[in-house]
């Protein structure tokens, strides 16, 4: 029978585009466990294991909770993939329409500013003694 060779963190973080410093910290969470830890609390990950981290990599980068993440990778299946991608795409989409808001409140802004500059007005700022609205 042929032995499995696996890989040290940080062979498997460059392999797997992720740091040693997040795989400890999965680890410690209970996200993502090393296949394999020494006597000398050393870590070593299996090559099946790169799927399994860039599956993780994809939905942190969708803004997932590690959390759900983790509750994801217990219960994987097909059927909780397809209603968590789903619940992520409105969250894309409520944030791209607070992105349109914001993106045409700065239109405004910048046509405002363009009109006062090409009005050609001199502005300037002239102080004077304040004078208090309400008397004692």
């Amino acid at each position: 029978m042929r032995k499995e060779r696996y890989l040290s963190i940080s062979e498997f973080a460059k392999i797997s585009d992720v740091s040693r410093k997040k795989l400890i910290f999965y680890d410690n969470i209970g996200l993502f466990k090393p296949a394999l830890v020494k006597p000398n609390g050393y870590r070593c990950y299996a090559h099946w294991q790169i799927e399994v981290i860039t599956v993780i990599s994809v939905l942190s980068e969708l803004g997932i909770p590690l959390e759900k993440i983790k509750q994801y990778l217990h219960q994987y299946g097909p059927e909780q993939a397809l209603a968590m991608f789903r619940e992520q795409t409105q969250v894309i989409e409520r944030k791209i329409e607070n992105l349109r808001s914001i993106q045409e409140m700065l239109r405004m802004r910048i046509c405002t500013i363009q009109e006062g500059m090409q009005a050609g007005l001199d502005f300037r700022v002239v102080e004077q003694e304040e004078i208090p609205l309400y008397h004692n």
